[in-house]
């Protein structure tokens, strides 16, 4: 009671606040579907980002790709280069070739 009695004093005083009911509560309460869902695509994406971050690291490593100093390795400057790459061994015929 002495909960509600603070409540009431405060919207008294103040008069209606946002504060007053927090977002935990509304969300449990209403949304809870929703939070779930938000939450299970936020993990979702976290995941594919790590992936994602693992795979450009990957290729970057392959044939020791160096970005120039004011380049930002993105996943299209990693094709651009796997690509430039293939095209190059594509020309070649040593054995050393042919592995890559």
């Amino acid at each position: 009671m002495a909960a509600n009695t603070l409540d009431l004093k405060t919207i008294i005083s103040i008069g209606w606040h946002h504060t007053l009911i927090p977002d935990d509560y509304l969300i449990a309460a209403f949304f809870q579907a929703e939070a779930d869902a938000i939450d299970a695509l936020e993990a979702k994406t976290s995941e594919t980002q790590g992936e994602l971050a693992e795979e450009v690291e990957t290729a970057a490593g392959s044939r020791a790709y160096e970005p120039e100093e004011d380049e930002t390795v993105t996943a299209t400057v990693i094709k651009k280069a796997l690509k430039e790459l293939i095209d190059d061994l594509k020309g070649s015929t040593g054995e050393s070739a042919v592995k890559d």
